[in-house]
C-alpha cells in the first residue's frame, strides 16, 4: 500500500506499513481507517489469490472525513485508458474531456459552468466590437447564475439579445468563422444554465458547457496552441479542485 495527500499535485505515493493475506481482513483495514485532517488517497496493490478477491481490493480508495468510509474509486471506462483517475484530473490537457467527464461523473453543474465562464471570457476580443458588451453582460449573467445570484430569466434574455447579434452578423459577413465560434461559445452557456434548470440530470448542461469551451478553441482557429490547452486546463482545476472531483467520483 502506498499513499498521498490529494492536494499534494504531481507528488508520488508514499510507501504505508501493513498487508494482509485475507482479503476480508483487507477491507476491514481499509475502510476503518481514521480520515486524516487532510484527505489522503491510498493506492493498493494485490497479488495472488484470485481474481475475484484482488479486484475487491485493488484500486485507490479515497479516505475523507466528509464520507462514513473509505470509498475506492470506480475503475476507468475506457479499457484503452489505464491512468488512474488522479493522473487523469492532474495532468490532463483537453479542457472538453475534463469539463466533460467532471460533469458526467457527479460534479455539480454550476460549477462546471463557472469554469466554462472563465474559459469562454477568452473567446470575447474575438467577436465584432459592437457585440462584446452583450457578451460580456452575457457571462457576467451566467457566472451569476453559476453562483446562484441570477435567474434563468435573465439567461433566456441574454440568449435572445445574442442570437439576433450573431443574426445580423451572419447576414453581414458569413465567412467570419472566428466571430461566430466566439458567439456559439456564448450561447453555448446560456443552453448549459437554461437545460440545468430544466432538467437538472440530462446530459444536455454539459455537452452545453463542453460546446462553449471548443467553440471558444474554434474562435482562436489554428492559432491555438496545446500551451494554451493546458492553461485553460489549469483554469478549470482551479475551479474543480482535485478533491472535488474525487468526492464526486466516489459517490457516483
Amino acid at each position: 500500500m502506498s499513499a498521498r495527500a490529494v492536494v499534494a499535485r504531481g507528488f508520488p505515493f508514499s510507501p504505508r506499513e501493513g498487508s494482509f493475506a485475507d482479503v476480508g481482513v483487507a477491507l476491514d483495514e481499509i475502510r476503518g481507517l481514521p480520515a486524516p485532517p487532510e484527505p489522503l488517497l491510498l493506492r493498493v496493490d494485490a497479488v495472488g489469490g484470485t481474481a475475484e478477491e484482488r479486484l475487491a481490493v485493488t484500486g485507490d480508495w479515497l479516505i475523507d472525513a466528509e464520507l462514513v468510509e473509505p470509498r475506492r474509486l470506480p475503475p476507468r471506462e475506457r479499457k484503452d485508458r489505464k491512468e488512474p483517475w488522479i493522473y487523469f484530473w492532474e495532468n490532463g490537457t483537453d479542457p472538453g474531456d475534463l469539463l466533460y467527464t467532471a460533469a458526467k461523473r457527479g460534479v455539480d453543474i454550476r460549477l462546471i459552468v463557472r469554469a466554462a465562464v472563465t474559459c469562454v471570457r477568452r473567446a470575447v476580443p474575438m467577436l465584432p466590437e459592437p457585440a462584446i458588451p452583450t457578451a460580456l453582460d452575457t457571462l457576467s449573467h451566467v457566472e451569476g447564475w453559476a453562483r446562484r445570484r441570477n435567474a434563468r430569466a435573465t439567461i433566456e434574455r441574454d440568449l435572445s439579445n445574442l442570437e439576433e447579434a450573431r443574426n445580423l452578423y451572419l447576414e453581414e459577413d458569413a465567412r467570419a468563422y472566428e466571430s461566430i465560434a466566439a458567439f456559439n461559445a456564448c450561447i453555448s452557456l446560456c443552453h448549459a444554465a437554461i437545460t440545468a434548470e430544466e432538467i437538472p440530470t440530462d446530459s444536455s448542461p454539459r455537452i452545453h458547457a463542453t460546446n462553449a469551451v471548443q467553440s471558444m478553441r474554434s474562435a482562436y482557429g489554428a492559432e491555438f496552441t496545446p500551451e494554451q490547452d493546458e492553461e485553460l486546463a489549469t483554469i478549470i482545476r482551479a475551479q474543480i479542485p482535485t478533491l472535488t472531483f474525487l468526492r464526486a467520483l466516489v459517490r457516483t
